[in-house]
């Protein structure tokens, strides 16, 4: 299903299922649009009410719902890779020319070993002797280029105080 596809909607709201008349611009007969509504009027009136796609019985559609299926809907590899990262190094952003996953790493040390691994490893300022420690560095070397890049804190010393504690309090 496509998710921002104009569609004819049925209120499935109890109370509502066979109102006719007008929401948001929209008009209703027996509980069913006459139009196909836009995806933007269909998320509105999703969100004051229960409906769902007219073609597709059980598709609910409102912001809840839209948000639930893009948190639950697994990108494939093709997805992950085609999206631009960048990457801080030094101090500057620079862009990450492609994430790996897992397979993709695995299939590389298949083909050409430790030393196709090593190529990839490169780029991610990366080394290890074993092939599954290389991948693993890799993929964490990734999860951290990713993200920005935070200057540590420095936690200063405690003080020595002069003064002297309360007789009922302990001190180290």
């Amino acid at each position: 299903m496509e998710d921002m596809k104009p569609r004819r909607l049925r209120i499935v709201e109890p109370g509502l299922a066979n109102y006719t008349g007008p929401i948001g611009g929209e008009e209703f007969v027996d509980g069913v649009s006459m139009h196909p509504v836009s995806w933007r009027e269909a998320n509105r009136i999703g969100a004051a009410m229960q409906v769902e796609d007219y073609d597709e019985p059980g598709y609910r559609v409102s912001p809840a719902e839209q948000m639930f299926r893009i948190r639950t809907t697994p990108a494939d590899d093709s997805q992950v890779n085609a999206v631009g990262r960048a990457i801080m190094v030094d101090g500057e952003i620079k862009e990450a020319a492609t994430l790996y996953t897992r397979k993709d790493l695995e299939e590389i040390a298949d083909k050409r070993g430790l030393a196709g691994l090593r190529e990839v490893a490169a780029q991610w300022n990366v080394s290890a002797r074993a092939i599954n420690d290389m991948i693993t560095r890799i993929l964490e070397a990734q999860l951290e280029g990713v993200k920005p890049a935070s200057k540590p804190t420095e936690e200063k010393p405690a003080e020595p105080s002069n003064e002297t504690p309360p007789a009922n309090e302990v001190t180290p």
